[in-house]
């Protein structure tokens, strides 16, 4: 950026146009390798091309000093003067003295635009860190699977959503007072103490069907996914929770359903071979669900578990003695 005081505009615009290319005047540069004032009593040898070395105002000496302030150059102020005034010392301290306060000035108008770009710059990172808490506490609270912290050192429990704390019976002022040895029975301590000490480590990430014990004693079965992460400064294990008692159940009764299956295959082979012979199906599943997997045929003799042994007795007797079935 240049601007100008009492110098022809026309000549002015060209030497807009040629610091827009990266070409100063003869003076700037003298200037600023000086590190002081240049004077150019002689603009018709020294200022070469200059289009202001052919204006009236360049009749008289031009003089030139760097805008510096703290080691940074801000750009170079040059002014006409009458030859006489330019050889003074006075003059030209005076000059010097000028254009530092000017340097001055400039490096003050700089830092005051850094420092409120770096202030606006704060508050946009304040605002989008405030954005991305906003976020992640919105996700960590409505998460459906238990999610605690615990310091990877002391294992105690520095946080928890409230799944984590419905899966507990606990409350989240509980937390704070809880240590990972607290989540499970005495029975499985120190095999969960080694678990937690490889998930802190990274040594493993998942750790399948460890139990979880409840506030009230009952305890269920629990997938606890892992990671680590650093809160405030301090190491700590991010465990995500996840019940798999409905998930174990199931698991349960596909594995009864498959049994029973093979019964039944086996059943039908042996009554291939020997129509006659009577066979009792029991299981701790009704006969209606049985019934409905398409394991047992209707009408076929069952006992449901658990069954004591005068009524398993009486239901012997009675398909010993019922008369044979022929197919």
């Amino acid at each position: 950026m240049a601007a100008k005081s009492g110098i022809d505009a026309e000549a002015f615009a060209k030497l807009e146009e040629r610091l827009d290319f990266g070409r100063p005047p003869a003076c700037w540069v003298r200037a600023l390798e000086s590190g002081g004032s240049a004077v150019m009593s002689d603009h018709h040898t020294n200022c070469g091309d200059c289009p202001l070395a052919r204006t009236p105002e360049h009749d008289a000496t031009g003089m030139a000093c760097g805008l510096r302030h703290g080691g940074r150059d801000y750009g170079v102020l040059v002014v006409a003067l009458p030859k006489e005034m330019t050889g003074e010392p006075g003059e030209r301290a005076l000059f010097e003295e000028v254009a530092g306060d000017i340097g001055y000035a400039l490096f003050v108008i700089e830092q005051e635009a850094q420092r409120r770009t770096a202030e606006a710059e704060l508050v946009r990172t304040d605002e989008a860190l405030r954005r991305s808490q906003e976020t992640l506490r919105a996700v960590f609270e409505s998460a459906s699977d238990g999610i605690a912290v615990a310091g990877s050192e002391d294992g105690r429990l520095v946080m928890a959503n409230a799944a984590f704390c419905r899966m507990l019976g606990c409350t989240p002022e509980d937390v704070p007072n809880l240590s990972v040895t607290d989540l499970h029975s005495p029975d499985h301590v120190e095999e969960v103490k080694q678990i937690f000490s490889e998930l802190a480590t990274g040594q493993r990430s998942l750790a399948e069907a460890i139990p979880v014990l409840r506030r009230d004693g009952t305890s269920f079965r629990a997938d606890v996914a892992s990671a680590q992460l650093k809160l405030d400064g301090r190491p700590c294990v991010v465990g995500i929770f996840r019940d798999i008692t409905q998930r174990l159940a199931l698991e349960g009764q596909l594995r009864q359903a498959q049994k029973m299956e093979a019964v039944g295959r086996l059943a039908d082979r042996v009554r291939t071979q020997r129509p006659d012979i009577k066979t009792l199906f029991m299981s701790g599943y009704t006969a209606n669900i049985i019934l409905g997997q398409g394991v047992l045929e209707e009408g076929a003799d069952f006992l449901q578990k658990p069954v004591d042994m005068a009524t398993m007795c009486i239901k012997i007797r009675s398909m010993l003695d019922a008369a044979p079935t022929r197919k």
